[in-house]
């Protein structure tokens, strides 16, 4: 049951953190926006320094959450989308950005709808188990 619970603490946990890089990657990729409208180039623009900390921070903190991560989907589909938002913040061109951006929200989607899933199985698990307390 240990290994139910780590796995499900885990999962749990890297909700929220994945609502937070969604929202400083928006950012990010709206100060790009910004820039571009305001320059006309597009990836020579520096974020501004808090910006840019916060997205370091963010996907600072789901790292160590990811590693933990045993359930193979879960874990792909995180490493997907990590990879999208790197992606994105690296784009060097307008449309790049655009077209790869466009793709993160149905990732980000399938992601939480694969933890809620996968949450739900190992409560399952453990009520089969004979721990009420999953719940």
């Amino acid at each position: 049951m240990r290994r139910i619970d780590a796995e499900r603490a885990n999962l749990i946990s890297v909700q929220p953190l994945l609502l937070k890089l969604m929202r400083t990657a928006a950012v990010v990729h709206l100060e790009d926006i910004k820039a571009y409208d305001r320059t006309g180039e597009w990836g020579t623009y520096k974020l501004p320094p808090q910006v840019a900390e916060d997205f370091r921070l963010a996907i600072a903190e789901v790292v160590p959450i990811h590693a933990r991560i045993h359930t193979r989907t879960v874990y792909e589909q995180l490493s997907e989308y990590r990879e999208l938002l790197y992606q994105v913040t690296n784009s060097v061109a307008k449309a790049e950005a655009r077209a790869l951006w466009e793709q993160v929200h149905p990732i980000y989607d399938r992601l939480h709808i694969a933890l809620g899933d996968e949450i739900r199985k190992l409560e399952d698990e453990n009520l089969q188990l004979g721990d009420p307390s999953a719940r």
